[in-house]
């Protein structure tokens, strides 16, 4: 099952199946209401999602679906709009939290309990062991029992709020009245915009990512926002915190940024982070020891994507670069030169056995105005070669957490942060199952 933001507990958002390239539409759901994150599902195939609305007794802020999108229930008025992502029980209940309160619901729709939790969270993990792990972006870390909810250890890492927020070039003024009156347009809570907008950019935040945890000792790495002085100043921080007593087993420095999760290796030696810099840097799991660090051909905030095999996928923005085990590239996708068109990644990516699943805009990118976009695309690659497979068409754009079924369908979440509306309606979440029929690789 696809049990939190990144799939599993390794952040790794690989899932071992095989399927075709093509995908269409299934589904569309939550009609003018803006999903937040990532929508996961439990091995009964319940799926969960929050979204960003003004909660009300008809549309609450977490929403349960089956397979077809048909709603099963919804949370009502308990739970607030948060920029946060649910996470799956091994028993398929789930666990979310709105910046006020965490919240355990069975998988029927019961509220088994609620507790107090007064942090903005980027997202919930579920320990190996079963303990609910949950970190505020003030970087304040929280461990709950899963039965009954007690705070069994919290913990503030020393981290500092990022003053001016990530270093997103292609993100960089959207945070104007243009971002502020979309938000409102496409359905946002009017009393979460602000927040919504400095959460989405990193403003004032310590840390914005999604822990990794290590399935075996239960070790939490957490990459967050550095010191603003002293030698270290303007770096980031990457932490290992061991979770029985949260004591810190290493604190080692990392590239600007806290904007991306860390992922772990299959083999669980090596956690792999991404900066602000354009570097990815590979950090031994037992003591943060740099084993390699390698320079992107752009910027990323997204995580890294480890498969079995030792390689690893990240997204540049414009582009995905494949790398070894041992941090060499291995290709670029080049998608402008595939498209023929200016590209942005706007997901973090979805592998599989075979393919590499990622939304993008296409458009036209220029110095004098913000990126331009035309058409937004699901779009299929070879995780071999990075050459597109296939791709379908989005009918509005989504900025999201992919999540991908065992039959090889895709999820996709959409909130409406970066460009101008393309139509009166959108669809907060929607299903894409594979298909038979081929559109490409590549039709202009």
């Amino acid at each position: 099952m696809w049990a939190n933001r990144h799939g599993d507990v390794l952040n790794s958002d690989y899932l071992d199946c095989a399927s075709g390239p093509h995908l269409d539409l299934q589904w569309r759901a939550l009609k003018n209401i803006p999903a937040a994150t990532v929508a996961c599902y439990n091995a009964s195939g319940h799926i969960f999602v929050s979204t960003l609305n003004a909660p009300t007794e008809d549309a609450g802020c977490l929403w349960c679906f089956n397979g077809d999108g048909q709603v099963l229930w919804h949370s009502g008025t308990r739970v607030r709009a948060s920029l946060t992502s649910p996470a799956v029980t091994q028993s398929g209940s789930v666990v979310v939290a709105d910046g006020t309160h965490v919240f355990h619901w069975a998988a029927n729709g019961e509220l088994l309990w609620q507790v107090p939790f007064a942090h903005e969270t980027s997202g919930v993990m579920i320990a190996p062991q079963g303990q609910i792990v949950v970190l505020g972006i003030d970087g304040v870390l929280a461990v709950f029992d899963a039965g009954h909810g007690t705070q069994l250890h919290t913990l503030r890492l020393e981290s500092v709020a990022m003053a001016q927020g990530v270093g997103h070039s292609h993100m960089r003024g959207r945070a104007g009245e243009g971002m502020w009156a979309r938000l409102q347009q496409r359905g946002v809570d009017a009393s979460y915009v602000d927040t919504a907008i400095r959460r989405f950019l990193g403003i004032g935040v310590a840390a914005k990512n999604v822990p990794a945890l290590h399935p075996h000792s239960g070790r939490i790495f957490i990459a967050a926002a550095g010191e603003t002085a002293g030698e270290t100043a303007g770096a980031g921080i990457l932490c290992g915190i061991d979770l029985m007593n949260l004591e810190r087993a290493f604190k080692v420095a990392m590239g600007p940024g806290c904007d991306t999760s860390p992922a772990l290796s299959f083999d669980l030696t090596q956690v792999f982070c991404a900066d602000q810099r354009g570097c990815i840097t590979s950090h031994a799991t037992d003591d943060g020891g740099v084993l390699w660090e390698t320079p992107l051909p752009g910027t990323s905030s997204a995580s890294p994507n480890p498969t079995p095999d030792g390689r690893l996928y990240i997204s540049i923005k414009s582009d995905v670069v494949c790398l070894s085990a041992t941090g060499e590239i291995l290709w670029t996708s080049e998608l402008k030169k595939q498209t023929g068109a200016d590209v942005q990644i706007n997901s973090v990516l979805c592998v599989n056995q075979q393919f590499i699943y990622c939304v993008a805009a296409l458009g036209q990118a220029s110095a004098a105005q913000w990126f331009a976009a035309r058409a937004h695309v699901l779009l299929t690659l070879d995780r071999f070669t990075g050459q597109i497979a296939s791709h379908a068409p989005l009918a509005h754009e989504s900025v999201c957490t992919l999540s991908m079924w065992p039959d090889g369908s895709v999820l996709v979440p959409s909130k409406p942060f970066l460009y101008e509306a393309q139509g009166d309606e959108f669809f907060g979440l929607a299903k894409y199952r594979v298909s038979a029929a081929s559109r490409g690789p590549w039709e202009r």
